[in-house]
């Protein structure tokens, strides 16, 4: 089955080297910040499967949210892992489930989306699995997973959850909209439930706008989405996308890096928020920081200037992402102070060989929640639709001198990889590997790469 990572739709629909086959690199030196702080890189394991995990939020306890294959990699649920310990939180009846957004909650609850046991009869795929099912947004507490409703219409999809257990995310409605990409065909608004049960908050569009969507939102109540015309991660078309602010019954517009098309993917209890915008001309993507009105440019890597997207950050303002250069070679970034660094160069010398790709989230401890590839794993056959050897891993901070940090010792070593160098070799993907990257990114959803 195939893993489909929504934040990814983003300006890739503007890029075109797709040609190239993908690698993942983590060399090349940057300029790194004045204390450079070592990562102890652990993997976080499985839920019976083998083929992949990716761990997207992290809170300041350490537990970690997340998605990953259960036995026979067929389906993946949704997980909460905590004190070395990987929850499934099951479904609502079909097949899959899945945390796609950085949460941050310390308490026992977490929110996602996931498929029931009844057939979608207009087909519109809304999870993005292609099994048919109804798409339902789901709230997990104390070990029981509860549907939250929708608007009317069949399908809807949860995105994050906050301390006072309000879930954000967005649901059809009954109204049939012409403006819609088929198959999709119901109208969408974005929706806070919560935190009694039984509430629901709709999130108006912009004026002009014809749908919204929420995909973050703090203990204060500030909520972060897009608006725009009829649109979902699954099928909607990617220009243009306006990201918006809904604080106090007043939605507002986020801007952009000076191009049309944005999307937030996090926001903190100080009001600052991160995500990816197109800049001028719609040319590339670039991560950014908003705080106050003002949007800065967060930048890419050198040697990987194609695109790159923040997915999450703290409330010190340490933002962690992807940076992708022209051959789509993917490495993560940490940004702190002005300065992004890529952060395989600041895994702990000779720990493992695992090679992080995506930044997802960071708490205020500084751990970081991600996705890494592992190249020594023993993928299966070509005729796997997954995307293999993808691995779930929580990165643990050292001292500047990490041989002194016996903490950190102790995650190198209990960390699931194969002792390598600091040296990252190039690693060159499989054909089944990059066609799930390509969906992952958004390429194939498109008609690019095909």
């Amino acid at each position: 089955m195939t893993f489909t990572a929504w934040k990814f739709i983003t300006a890739v629909t503007l890029l075109t080297a797709m040609a190239t086959p993908i690698r993942l690199t983590a060399q090349g030196q940057q300029k790194q910040h004045h204390k450079k702080t070592y990562y102890a890189v652990k993997d976080l394991g499985m839920l019976g499967g083998t083929l992949f995990a990716g761990a997207e939020g992290i809170s300041n306890r350490g537990w970690v949210t997340g998605g990953a294959n259960v036995a026979g990699d067929q389906s993946g649920h949704a997980f909460l892992w905590r004190d070395g310990v990987m929850t499934d939180l099951g479904t609502l009846g079909g097949l899959n489930s899945w945390i796609n957004f950085p949460e941050k909650v310390d308490r026992e609850f977490a929110a996602g989306f996931a498929e029931t046991s009844q057939i979608d009869t207009l087909g519109e795929n809304f999870c993005g699995w292609g099994t048919g099912l109804i798409c339902a947004p789901f709230l997990w507490e104390n070990g029981a997973i509860t549907q939250l409703p929708t608007l009317g219409g069949n399908n809807g999809f949860g995105a994050n959850i906050n301390h006072r257990g309000q879930v954000v995310g967005y649901a059809e409605t009954r109204d049939l909209d012409a403006t819609c990409v088929l198959p999709q065909q119901f109208n969408i608004k974005g929706v806070v439930w919560g935190p009694k049960p039984g509430q629901m908050q709709v999130l108006p569009p912009f004026p002009g706008d014809d749908s919204s969507q929420g995909l973050a939102l703090n203990d204060r109540g500030q909520v972060v989405g897009n608006s725009g015309a009829c649109f979902n991660f699954g099928t909607g078309p990617p220009f243009p996308l306006r990201a918006v602010m809904w604080q106090n019954g007043i939605v507002t517009d986020l801007g952009t890096l000076g191009g049309t098309f944005n999307v937030p993917f996090a926001i903190n209890n100080t009001g600052q928020v991160v995500g990816q915008s197109t800049t001028t001309g719609d040319a590339t993507l670039h991560p950014y920081l908003w705080q106050n009105g003002v949007m800065t440019d967060l930048g890419l890597l050198p040697n990987y200037d194609l695109f790159g997207t923040a997915f999450g950050f703290n409330d010190h303002g340490q933002v962690v992402g992807t940076s992708v250069d022209p051959n789509l070679y993917l490495t993560g970034f940490i940004w702190q102070d002005g300065v992004i660094t890529d952060l395989n160069t600041l895994v702990k010398p000779g720990s493992t060989t695992l090679q992080v790709i995506i930044g997802n989230d960071i708490n205020d401890k500084g751990e970081i929640a991600g996705v890494a590839f592992d190249p020594n794993s023993g993928c299966p056959p070509p005729q796997w639709s997954n995307w293999p050897c993808i691995r779930a891993v929580l990165m643990l901070p050292c001292d500047e001198d990490p041989a002194d940090d016996q903490s950190c010792e102790d995650a190198a070593n209990n960390a699931i990889g194969v002792q390598g160098t600091s040296e990252r070799p190039k690693v060159v993907l499989p054909e089944n590997v990059r066609v799930q990257l390509r969906k992952r990114l958004g390429f194939g959803r498109f008609g690019l790469g095909r």
